[in-house]
Protein backbone atom coordinates (compact mmCIF):
# COMPACT_ATOMS: atom_id res chain seq x y z
CA UNK A 1 0.00 0.00 0.00
CA UNK A 2 1.67 3.54 -1.14
CA UNK A 3 1.72 7.05 0.84
CA UNK A 4 -1.29 8.27 -1.56
CA UNK A 5 -3.89 5.32 -0.84
CA UNK A 6 -3.13 5.49 2.75
CA UNK A 7 -3.61 9.34 2.88
CA UNK A 8 -7.03 8.32 1.32
CA UNK A 9 -7.95 5.81 3.59
CA UNK A 10 -7.56 8.17 6.40
CA UNK A 11 -9.27 10.69 4.72
CA UNK A 12 -12.62 8.44 3.72
CA UNK A 13 -12.20 7.26 7.58
CA UNK A 14 -12.88 10.92 9.20
CA UNK A 15 -15.56 11.88 6.54
CA UNK A 16 -16.91 8.75 7.90
CA UNK A 17 -16.39 9.94 11.64
CA UNK A 18 -17.92 13.45 10.80
CA UNK A 19 -21.29 11.90 8.93
CA UNK A 20 -22.10 9.83 12.04
CA UNK A 21 -21.32 12.04 14.33
CA UNK A 22 -23.46 14.60 12.59
CA UNK A 23 -25.98 11.94 12.03
CA UNK A 24 -26.04 11.11 15.64
CA UNK A 25 -26.14 14.68 16.77
CA UNK A 26 -29.07 15.27 14.57
CA UNK A 27 -30.75 12.40 16.08
CA UNK A 28 -30.77 13.08 19.27
CA UNK A 29 -32.13 16.87 18.31
CA UNK A 30 -35.04 15.44 16.58
CA UNK A 31 -35.88 13.09 19.56
CA UNK A 32 -35.52 15.47 22.04
CA UNK A 33 -37.90 18.00 20.15
CA UNK A 34 -40.43 14.95 20.05
CA UNK A 35 -40.68 14.43 23.51
CA UNK A 36 -40.98 17.93 24.30
CA UNK A 37 -44.66 17.39 25.59
CA UNK A 38 -43.92 14.75 28.09
CA UNK A 39 -45.11 15.29 31.79
CA UNK A 40 -41.75 14.85 32.76
CA UNK A 41 -40.94 18.19 31.71
CA UNK A 42 -43.08 19.62 33.95
CA UNK A 43 -40.51 19.05 37.05
CA UNK A 44 -38.12 20.97 35.15
CA UNK A 45 -40.03 24.41 34.86
CA UNK A 46 -42.66 24.37 37.50
CA UNK A 47 -43.96 26.01 38.45
CA UNK A 48 -45.06 27.75 35.49
CA UNK A 49 -41.80 30.72 35.55
CA UNK A 50 -40.63 28.45 31.79
CA UNK A 51 -37.45 30.16 31.66
CA UNK A 52 -35.16 28.54 29.03
CA UNK A 53 -37.80 25.99 27.66
CA UNK A 54 -39.06 24.64 30.57
CA UNK A 55 -43.19 24.00 32.03
CA UNK A 56 -45.03 27.30 29.88
CA UNK A 57 -42.96 26.96 26.59
CA UNK A 58 -44.25 23.48 26.50
CA UNK A 59 -47.45 23.39 28.28
CA UNK A 60 -48.57 26.93 27.50
CA UNK A 61 -48.79 28.88 31.27
CA UNK A 62 -50.60 28.10 34.69
CA UNK A 63 -48.49 26.90 37.52
CA UNK A 64 -48.41 25.18 40.51
CA UNK A 65 -50.32 26.23 44.09
CA UNK A 66 -52.65 26.25 46.89
CA UNK A 67 -56.39 25.99 45.83
CA UNK A 68 -58.21 28.57 47.67
CA UNK A 69 -61.70 28.47 45.65
CA UNK A 70 -63.07 25.67 43.42
CA UNK A 71 -65.89 25.14 41.40
CA UNK A 72 -67.84 23.02 38.45
CA UNK A 73 -66.88 26.09 36.06
CA UNK A 74 -63.39 27.52 37.88
CA UNK A 75 -60.41 26.99 40.34
CA UNK A 76 -58.33 29.74 42.08
CA UNK A 77 -54.67 29.43 43.41
CA UNK A 78 -52.19 30.94 45.14
CA UNK A 79 -49.03 30.35 43.19
CA UNK A 80 -46.23 28.92 44.30
CA UNK A 81 -42.37 30.57 42.95
CA UNK A 82 -39.91 28.06 44.08
CA UNK A 83 -40.83 26.87 47.08
CA UNK A 84 -42.67 30.22 48.38
CA UNK A 85 -46.04 31.54 48.10
CA UNK A 86 -47.21 34.60 46.59
CA UNK A 87 -49.84 36.82 47.09
CA UNK A 88 -51.75 37.20 44.29
CA UNK A 89 -54.38 34.35 43.43
CA UNK A 90 -54.98 33.42 39.95
CA UNK A 91 -58.63 32.08 38.80
CA UNK A 92 -58.47 29.60 35.78
CA UNK A 93 -61.99 28.73 33.71
CA UNK A 94 -62.48 24.95 33.83
CA UNK A 95 -64.00 23.52 30.68
CA UNK A 96 -66.01 20.73 29.35
CA UNK A 97 -62.12 19.39 27.99
CA UNK A 98 -60.46 20.13 31.13
CA UNK A 99 -59.06 16.94 32.49
CA UNK A 100 -58.67 16.75 36.58
CA UNK A 101 -56.69 14.04 37.91
CA UNK A 102 -55.42 12.91 41.44
CA UNK A 103 -52.58 10.40 41.11
CA UNK A 104 -53.63 9.10 38.18
CA UNK A 105 -56.79 8.31 38.38
CA UNK A 106 -59.71 10.67 36.58
CA UNK A 107 -61.54 12.97 39.54
CA UNK A 108 -64.20 15.69 39.18
CA UNK A 109 -64.13 19.08 40.59
CA UNK A 110 -65.79 18.16 43.65
CA UNK A 111 -63.06 15.66 44.83
CA UNK A 112 -60.46 18.92 44.59
CA UNK A 113 -60.77 20.67 48.11
CA UNK A 114 -59.36 24.50 49.09
CA UNK A 115 -56.10 23.78 50.46
CA UNK A 116 -55.21 20.93 48.55
CA UNK A 117 -52.17 21.38 46.05
CA UNK A 118 -52.33 21.44 42.50
CA UNK A 119 -50.68 21.84 39.24
CA UNK A 120 -52.46 23.48 36.59
CA UNK A 121 -52.27 23.70 32.96
CA UNK A 122 -53.06 25.73 30.25
CA UNK A 123 -52.80 25.97 26.38
CA UNK A 124 -50.57 28.01 24.36
CA UNK A 125 -53.50 30.11 22.95
CA UNK A 126 -55.47 30.33 25.85
CA UNK A 127 -53.69 31.15 29.36
CA UNK A 128 -56.54 31.74 31.55
CA UNK A 129 -58.64 28.06 30.76
CA UNK A 130 -57.19 25.03 32.43
CA UNK A 131 -56.68 21.83 30.14
CA UNK A 132 -55.13 19.54 32.69
CA UNK A 133 -55.57 19.70 36.67
CA UNK A 134 -53.58 17.75 38.68
CA UNK A 135 -54.33 17.16 42.64
CA UNK A 136 -51.46 16.28 44.87
CA UNK A 137 -48.98 17.00 42.24
CA UNK A 138 -45.99 14.59 42.71
CA UNK A 139 -42.40 16.04 40.98
CA UNK A 140 -40.77 13.29 41.88
CA UNK A 141 -39.71 14.08 45.75
CA UNK A 142 -41.88 11.98 47.53
CA UNK A 143 -45.63 10.96 48.39
CA UNK A 144 -48.56 13.20 48.18
CA UNK A 145 -51.45 13.22 50.42
CA UNK A 146 -55.34 13.78 49.88
CA UNK A 147 -55.70 16.35 52.58
CA UNK A 148 -53.44 18.91 50.68
CA UNK A 149 -50.86 18.88 53.23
Amino acid sequence: MNKSNKSTIYIIFAIVVVVVGVGGFYSGISFQKAQSGTTAAAANGAPGAGGGGGFASRFGSGGVGTVTAVSPTSITITPRSRGTTTTSDTTYTIGSGTTVTDNGATVTTTDITVGATVLVQTSTSDTTTATTIEVNPSFGGGSSSTTGN
